[in-house]
């Protein structure tokens, strides 16, 4: 079934966090008065300084475990770069959707549970349920965009 949505593209492995139901915010420098059904597009490049940080870190949490694990991620085998081994095709697709319920800025009191994924000098993006999907390939864009997919009946 063909249906317009409404997408959000988010490098990885971050989208992975949003659609895994870890990361249940969206750090944006930004704010929307969207509301509602949000699919989540991969992009292709990865986030390496995320995943440099990940690699540098003396204690990794669950989140990073996971990451590591998903993408079957060899660390520290290039300078700065680590090299992606599973799950390729959920770069460059849209892969989930989740539910856009609210938008925060550092001038509100967050709830603890959001705090650990806040940045700073951001609009933080309240996003649940997550639904993943087999990913959708497709090219990513700036900002809110539509698109025409086929979404699972």
């Amino acid at each position: 079934m063909k249906k317009t949505v409404t997408i959000l593209s988010v490098r990885q492995p971050w989208a992975y966090l949003i659609i895994a139901g870890l990361k249940p915010i969206e750090n944006r420098t930004w704010r929307t008065s969207y509301r509602g059904e949000l699919y989540i597009h991969a992009g292709k490049a990865p986030d390496w300084d995320s995943l440099l940080w990940m690699e540098n870190r003396k204690e990794m949490q669950e989140p990073e475990k996971m990451i590591i694990r998903h993408f079957g991620l060899l660390l520290g085998v290039r300078p700065k770069k680590s090299i992606v081994t599973a799950h390729k095709e959920e770069f460059g697709a849209i892969i989930g959707h989740v539910n856009l319920t609210g938008t925060f800025n550092q001038k509100l009191p967050l709830p603890p549970d959001l705090q650990k994924w806040a940045e700073p000098d951001c609009w933080h993006w309240k996003v649940e349920n997550p639904v993943s999907l087999a990913p959708i390939p497709m090219r990513g864009q700036l900002g809110l965009f539509k698109a025409e997919i086929e979404v699972p009946a």
